[in-house]
């Protein structure tokens, strides 16, 4: 049964948003989500369910009656599950969050308190690990190559305590109003997994939406670390070449050759690091990404590249040093090709 805890006094804002959570499978994490997102007292709640085999909705409809709970015939992935759910808000405030949360006090009222200021934004909060003793993520980089990574992961959890414009925002929880939701598409469809949250950072860039960092909001996650297998490697290149397709196109990516040139050897080199499964998932990832249909987005390319990052922070890869060393070169010819591209 759900402690009996008493909810903290929302604000206009909090009392006036909406709080949507996919799950697949999450039935040792929902109630303890759900608790602590209540506690926060929110204006609604919405569970997106991909079609569990497990316990999560029998739970949720039992102990959480007010919850509302929309039910997937099979499992559509994070982002498209996300989609559905902003389909039913009629909130003017939404937060995208993760089932394998848990929100702390105030959570939701520090993240939402800026769009009062400024509505076209989306913020993010700090997330640690579930044990709260280490930075899981502050927002993601996101790399004009595609590439991204988490940011200041296994740092101090005191650590990043200013507030800060991101090129990235987490997908594990993020808010925004419903109309810059709208206004963006919402997550892409075609992203089963793993880069949706990058896909959506380029969106707001490409929008001049800006990511904002709020440290006074906090989230645990319950990360499983930054293991790299060919299961994650086939998800990660795939999202990253339909970005770069939806992005860039033949043009745009004609003017960051040099670039994505030295991403591929980085990429296979990782792939080719996993044996065969690494080869495979590369190839697959390849392949299937350059035959998916894509809408191509009319934007800038050197204004949007400007808006991303240019370097790929190898301190926050699971990596050899020896690797970390080839990363610091691939910076250098990503800064270079850059600073030609927008002089």
């Amino acid at each position: 049964m759900p402690s009996e805890e008493i909810p903290v006094e929302g604000t206009d804002l909090v009392n006036d948003a909406c709080v949507v959570i996919v799950t697949y499978n999450h039935e040792e994490y929902i109630e303890e989500c759900l608790e602590r997102v209540l506690a926060n007292d929110p204006g609604d709640v919405i569970v997106v369910d991909s079609a569990s085999t497990d316990s999560t909705i029998a739970t949720v409809e039992s102990e959480f009656p007010d919850v509302d709970v929309i039910e997937c015939e099979q499992n559509v992935g994070y982002g498209s599950g996300n989609n559905l759910g902003m389909d039913r808000v009629e909130a003017e405030y939404v937060v995208v969050l993760n089932p394998d949360t848990r929100l702390r006090d105030d959570c939701l009222d520090e993240l939402l308190q800026p769009l009062s200021e400024d509505e076209r934004l989306i913020t993010t909060p700090k997330i640690l690990t579930y044990d709260g003793e280490s930075i899981n993520t502050i927002g993601i980089t996101t790399h004009f190559s595609g590439l991204s990574s988490t940011r200041g992961f296994k740092k101090d959890p005191d650590a990043y305590s200013q507030e800060d414009v991101l090129t990235g925002v987490s997908g594990v929880c993020f808010a925004t109003t419903r109309e810059v939701y709208q206004e963006l598409g919402g997550f892409e469809d075609e992203i089963f997994l793993y880069m949706d949250d990058v896909e959506l950072s380029w969106k707001a860039a490409a929008a001049d939406v800006e990511i904002r960092y709020v440290p006074t909001a906090t989230v645990l996650h319950d990360y499983p670390g930054a293991n790299l297998d060919a299961g994650k490697l086939f998800h990660l290149e795939r999202g990253r070449y339909l970005i770069l397709r939806k992005y860039l196109g033949a043009k745009g990516a004609a003017l960051v050759l040099p670039s994505l040139l030295v991403t591929e050897i980085l990429t296979w080199g990782y792939a080719i690091l996993q044996g065969p499964a690494g080869v495979r998932a590369k190839f697959r990832a390849a392949t299937n990404a350059f035959s998916t249909t894509v809408t191509p987005v009319d934007v800038d390319v050197r204004e949007l590249v400007e808006q991303l990052d240019d370097q790929i922070p190898a301190e926050d890869f699971p990596i050899a040093p020896v690797f970390r060393g080839v990363i610091r070169l691939a910076n250098k010819c990503y800064r270079t090709n850059i600073s030609l591209l927008c002089k």
